[in-house]
């Protein structure tokens, strides 16, 4: 299933240029652009002034320029919340027009060159990688193989733990709920979008619910509610059926509910046992 497959939905990618550009996006995005190296990616968050996940995004660093890429759809959000800032500075969008893939699978690995993105010859190629797994993900303008099906995708992104915007994470979500800090924020920098909350959760706080995934006993529906000892504690947001593991899901679940715990998941026409797990499923 994951030697090679090709996503239903590639990424959009929108180009950042002028003079001020990474001192435009430092002061907005949770990752330290200025720190990065040019050919290099870096998963990074868009947040609402509140701290709330506006998108989660990948920076790939240039010389001249700077990509963000976006689940697909996304793009028109994503320039949107940067452009209401974009007062007295150098800098302007640019949608990539050139038709683009994204492939998943060891033999991925084999499209990345000596950085962990390019652009040569007409080629772009850039590694995004999952946020819980190592499964090779890259994106590429490179001719692909047709894409799998939307539930084929599916079953493989609930295994390693990726949620999807808008379907397992939301503009309610805090960052640290869906474990998306990690390598996205960089505490050490001066200020940015929604920053306040973030780093006060990270030095003295906790979340009261968290993205978890679930082995079920039998298919269920997302939007699902999860039980346990008669109380519900969350519902399942992403659903499918993995041809290794069974009957998969993600869902946000409060945090009284510890990897092992035994639940009931219910929905309007029946129900189902789980069990509670860390992410991801499958490495």
């Amino acid at each position: 299933m994951t030697d090679l497959m090709t996503a239903p939905r590639p990424h959009d990618v929108i180009w950042v240029v002028g003079d001020d550009a990474v001192e435009f996006l430092d002061g907005l995005l949770s990752q330290s652009i200025e720190a990065m190296d040019a050919g290099s990616v870096a998963r990074s968050l868009l947040l609402s002034p509140q701290g709330k996940l506006r998108a989660p995004i990948w920076i790939l660093r240039g010389e001249d320029r700077v990509g963000i890429a976006v689940e697909s759809g996304y793009a028109d959000r994503v320039t949107g919340d940067l452009g209401r800032f974009r007062l007295r500075v150098d800098v302007s969008f640019d949608a990539e027009d050139r038709p683009v893939a994204e492939v998943v699978g060891n033999a991925a690995r084999d499209l990345v060159k000596r950085d962990t993105w390019f652009d040569e010859d007409g080629e772009l190629v850039a590694d995004l990688a999952f946020m819980n797994s190592g499964l090779p993900r890259v994106l590429t303008t490179k001719r692909a193989a047709s894409a799998v099906s939307e539930e084929t995708f599916d079953a493989m992104r609930i295994a390693v733990g990726e949620p999807r915007l808008d379907v397992d994470v939301d503009e309610t979500t805090i960052p640290q709920e869906a474990d998306m800090v990690q390598g996205a924020v960089d505490f050490s920098k001066g200020c940015y979008l929604g920053q306040e909350l973030v780093a006060r959760i990270n030095s003295r706080g906790r979340v009261n619910r968290h993205l978890r995934g679930l082995l079920l006993a039998s298919v269920a529906h997302a939007g699902a509610a999860v039980i346990w000892e008669d109380r519900e504690m969350g519902s399942i947001t992403s659903v499918a059926d993995h041809p290794d593991l069974g009957p998969i899901a993600l869902g946000m679940v409060r945090r009284e509910l510890d990897p092992g715990t035994s639940v009931i998941v219910k929905w309007d026409e029946g129900q189902t046992s789980a069990e509670i797990r860390v992410l991801p499923l499958l490495g």
